[in-house]
């Protein structure tokens, strides 16, 4: 895309840069859908990471109270105070993960969309340019 960008400065006729532009066009728009069903997937992803830090959160509390309730042995109340609170760390670890992954996917996207959207309005502007120069 970028070198669509640079040919439009050397390419004053338009006559590569409409096909490639066209091509690139086509491209994008194919892999938009994938790449709208790899944001849902994320996202999905994301609901369900929540989901389970919120139970483990609940587990540790729930953990909490039966040790204060002396209701569980304090071995058993430190292993799986343990294993709970290192659950919530990895799933927290990989909550930021899938946010940093759909911003970042999301952001080349639109990137991408911007850069052939601009390309697009400078091609019409050649052809504006062109048919001016024939009529002249």
């Amino acid at each position: 895309v970028k070198t669509l960008s640079n040919i439009i400065s050397i390419d004053f006729r338009g006559e590569y840069i409409e096909k490639y532009h066209r091509i690139f066009r086509d491209k994008y728009n194919e892999y938009l859908s994938k790449i709208s069903k790899l944001i849902k997937e994320l996202e999905g992803r994301r609901a369900y990471i929540n989901r389970m830090i919120a139970e483990y959160k609940e587990g540790l509390f729930t953990l909490q109270l039966e040790a204060q309730s002396k209701n569980i042995e304090d071995d058993i109340y430190k292993i799986c105070y343990n294993e709970l609170s290192e659950e919530i760390l990895r799933l927290t670890s990989e909550l930021e993960d899938v946010e940093y992954l759909i911003s970042e996917i999301s952001s080349i996207s639109d990137s991408i969309g911007e850069i052939l959207n601009s390309i697009g309005k400078s091609i019409s502007n050649l052809e504006v340019y062109k048919y001016e120069e024939e009529k002249i």
